[in-house]
This record gives C-alpha cells, sequence and structure tokens, in this order.
C-alpha cells in the first residue's frame, strides 16, 4: 500500500514534498563550487551562524518531507534522528566536497555549525508538527 497525506490542498505527491529538500541540496553544492563572498557582515562567526541556518531549513524541510511521504508507523523521534542524520551527513559530504574546490577548503567549524543547525531545525520542526502538521496514513481499504 501507498502512504498519502491527507490535507486539504491536494499536494500529497512526494514529488511535491521532496522538492524543496533537493533544491536546497542543490543550492548547497552550487554554491560551494564558488568562491566565498569577501564582503560580510562585521558579526564575529558570521558564517557559522549561516550555516547553522541554511542546515536548520534543510533539517526541518527533510523531517516535514519524511513525516508527509513515509510510512505513518515511524515514530517522530525516529524522524528527528534520521533527519538530523542526514543534515550532518550532508554537511560533511559539502565539507569534502569544498575541499576539493581549488578556492574553497574544509572547515570542522563549519561542519560543527552544520550539526547543530540540522538540530535545532528538526527539533524545531518536530514540534510544530507535532502541534499543527499533518501526518502521511494509510489509506483506508474498501
Amino acid at each position: 500500500m501507498k502512504a498519502t497525506m491527507k490535507n486539504d490542498s491536494g499536494q500529497n505527491s512526494p514529488v511535491i514534498q521532496w522538492f524543496p529538500v533537493i533544491v536546497l541540496c542543490a543550492a548547497i553544492f552550487i554554491q560551494s563550487c564558488f568562491q566565498t563572498f569577501d564582503s560580510k557582515p562585521d558579526i564575529p562567526h558570521w558564517d557559522k551562524f549561516l550555516h547553522a541556518g541554511v542546515y536548520g531549513l534543510l533539517a526541518a524541510l527533510f523531517f516535514r518531507a519524511a513525516r508527509r511521504t513515509w510510512h505513518p508507523g515511524l515514530s517522530d523521534v525516529w524522524l528527528l534522528i534520521i533527519s538530523i542524520a542526514f543534515t550532518g551527513l550532508y554537511g560533511a559530504s559539502d565539507e569534502f566536497h569544498q575541499s576539493l574546490v581549488p578556492t574553497r577548503s574544509a572547515d570542522g567549524y563549519d561542519l560543527f555549525a552544520d550539526w547543530v543547525g540540522g538540530i535545532i531545525g528538526a527539533v524545531a520542526a518536530m514540534g510544530w508538527f507535532y502541534r499543527h502538521g499533518p501526518r502521511c496514513s494509510m489509506p483506508q481499504s474498501e
């Protein structure tokens, strides 16, 4: 049986649910191919906040898509763990990718910020969906 999401908008397609995750992953990958900007806000560790924010958004989007499309028997705790793991591993792959780009380098502090952002984003998404969000459900047999 195929899991579907019940909501008023009719957007139950897994492609629609996962599209934001794919777009953000692609944007991160593409941005990592280019040199960093020289002009940044004069805020200490600005890039770490940026990493945490982007990867927090990625974790929240991942949690949202998984919660709406995966089997309803999978608990939110498991979705939280999987979302954080995915985000952290994607951050690690991005740091590795940057190590191969001539104008970039890998940074362990960036990876740490990615993990922290992923944890915050996934926990925030879980909290929001716990109170407000739809859950996938198995179709009723007729």
